[in-house]
């Protein structure tokens, strides 16, 4: 239980130390922005995954009040929460029908009433604190996954500068799966000073759980690609006067 003080103070302690940081809130502060500036001290490396709500935006809107105030909100969240202005690995969602609260690292979560916002601790709020592996093992790969399918994936207004950042995203993280696939390999010689690379049979870094993951970044990756080079072939498209490709497809069907 808290008051005057943020209930998770301790999850951000371990900022620093963590490789993955995992973030589910309702808001997130609209003035300060002490908590996303500890995200930016972390190591590169680390991982970061924020899902957030926004509160006010809706479906249907009764007044230009509510549409006036809804879009003074997306830009707040869209301006604060920018990957490229949080982390290198950072990932962003937006989960519009989300009212719970998840803050952790791959060391300690905490489950409670309290936002990711600094508003949080001036309310009494009360969660809980665990260091238990299993149980944020459980959050990190059954309990997010889960949010981020329900979730929009953040993207700038100009959709090829968001798939740029994907792209650099997607090569970082290839750039870690190498470094990993190197160190699963030894170099010994021999007696006539001859060097060989050996795989570590009885203790491998590549285990189920990290090819699963690598296989995991490469379809998503492809699909990026595809992504890509449908905008790219729309534009060509477009040059040549053609406004719709499913027309296009009708066509050559028909040939």
């Amino acid at each position: 239980m808290s008051k005057d003080e943020l209930t998770y103070a301790e999850v951000i302690e371990d900022f620093e130390e963590a490789s993955s940081i995992h973030i589910l809130t309702y808001n997130i502060s609209k003035d300060k922005s002490d908590l996303l500036k500890a995200l930016k001290k972390c190591d590169e490396d680390t991982e970061i995954c924020i899902v957030s709500n926004i509160p006010g935006r809706w479906e249907k809107y009764f007044g230009e009040y509510y549409k006036s105030k809804a879009r003074k909100n997306i830009s707040l969240y869209k301006s604060k929460l920018s990957p490229a202005k949080i982390a290198e690995k950072a990932e962003v969602y937006f989960c519009f029908s989300n009212h719970a609260k998840i803050i952790m690292t791959n060391n300690i979560a905490y489950i409670g009433s309290s936002n990711f916002s600094e508003e949080s601790a001036d309310n009494f709020e009360s969660g809980f604190i665990s260091r238990d592996a299993e149980f944020i093992e459980f959050l990190e790969e059954e309990i997010f996954p889960w949010i981020v399918e329900s979730s929009s994936e953040y993207k700038t207004d100009e959709e090829i500068l968001f798939f740029e950042v994907a792209i650099r995203k997607s090569i970082a993280m290839f750039g870690e799966m190498y470094e990993e696939y190197l160190q699963t390999f030894y170099l010994l010689a021999d007696h006539r000073g001859i060097e060989r690379w050996y795989y570590n049979t009885t203790d491998p870094t590549l285990s189920v759980k990290e090819m699963e993951k690598t296989e995991e970044i490469c379809n998503q990756y492809v699909d990026l690609l595809k992504n890509v080079n449908k905008i790219f072939n729309m534009r060509a498209f477009s040059e040549e006067g053609v406004d719709n490709l499913d027309d296009v497809i009708e066509k050559a069907e028909r040939c």
